[in-house]
């Protein structure tokens, strides 16, 4: 108690007394949220749906390697470090605990259950409350060298694997179409090793839209299976700017685009590869002819 005071209001018979005591605050550090009605629980709990990712403009990331790297290059959209609550008082912890840049940002602590709720890829702590940035519209007819790649990836782990090759392989810009899965997803996040920060994103039509668009034609090859180009014979430097579409999750390029392909030769054992592995193949391959 720092203060006791009894007294007399001027010109009354009321009494009063006045009490001043000094309490220890609670931090976010110290506060367990236990509730399922805690709005700050409700909002990381939606955010296992794309919709609320977009709607609420902020996303979890997931990971130790991931989190403390958005961290540092990226602080100033980082909303909230996520724990578990036994998380720091684990055998490992102080092996595991995550150094915060000097602007540090609030922590949150849930209760062990809770947490399990909204970890998204069971990493068990910690998460990064994470405002994505704004996905800017593309402009088709915008000349811009190098390569242009074009995703209608619906699944966020294939989009992430995709994103991934882009920046390993120097992909200039990357344009979402309209079926793409959110690139700023858990999952997408996980499988592009979180290089999304790094890449120029654009918003885009439907890949069923691409006919129509203007500034391509000339400029755009498919990623195919079965028919086209094969991909060593194919000569990127013949110009500087290209656009390469890959097509959907076990629909491919629609065949009433009528856009020049890509063949990569792979044996017979095997249908076709997967969208990512494909892509992989092809942007190496472009790799190489450039720097040549």
């Amino acid at each position: 108690v720092i203060c006791d005071a009894a007294y007399t209001l001027p010109h009354s018979t009321d009494h009063r007394r006045l009490v001043v005591w000094q309490k220890q605050a609670v931090t976010a550090d110290q506060e367990v949220i236990r509730s399922t009605d805690n709005s700050r629980f409700k909002l990381l709990r939606g955010l296992r749906q794309t919709r609320n990712i977009k709607k609420q403009s902020v996303t979890l990331v997931a990971g130790d390697r991931i989190v403390p790297e958005w961290l540092r290059i990226a602080a100033e959209r980082c909303e909230a470090l996520i724990y578990p609550d036994t998380y720091l008082r684990s055998a490992d912890a102080s092996e595991r605990r995550i150094t915060l840049p000097e602007n540090s940002v609030p922590r949150w602590t849930l209760q062990r259950d809770l947490f399990r709720e909204v970890d998204p890829i069971g990493t068990n702590g910690p998460l990064l409350l994470f405002r994505w940035p704004e996905i800017p519209s593309w402009n088709s007819e915008e000349h811009q060298d190098g390569i242009t790649l074009l995703l209608p990836l619906s699944n966020p782990e294939n989009l992430g694997a995709a994103l991934r090759n882009a920046t390993a392989f120097g992909v200039e810009r990357v344009v979402l179409l309209a079926e793409a899965a959110h690139p700023f997803h858990p999952i997408s996040i996980r499988s592009a090793a979180g290089h999304q920060l790094g890449l120029t994103l654009f918003r885009g039509p439907s890949i069923r839209e691409l006919n129509s668009v203007p500034g391509i034609s000339g400029k755009l090859l498919a990623l195919s299976q079965a028919q086209g180009t094969p991909l060593e014979e194919f000569d990127f430097k013949i110009q500087r700017d290209w656009m390469v579409l890959v097509g959907e999750e076990g629909r491919g390029v629609p065949q009433e685009l009528n856009i020049p392909g890509l063949r990569i030769a792979h044996t017979s054992g095997v249908e076709s590869l997967n969208a990512s592995v494909a892509l992989g193949i092809v942007l190496h391959w472009i790799f190489q002819r450039r720097k040549i």
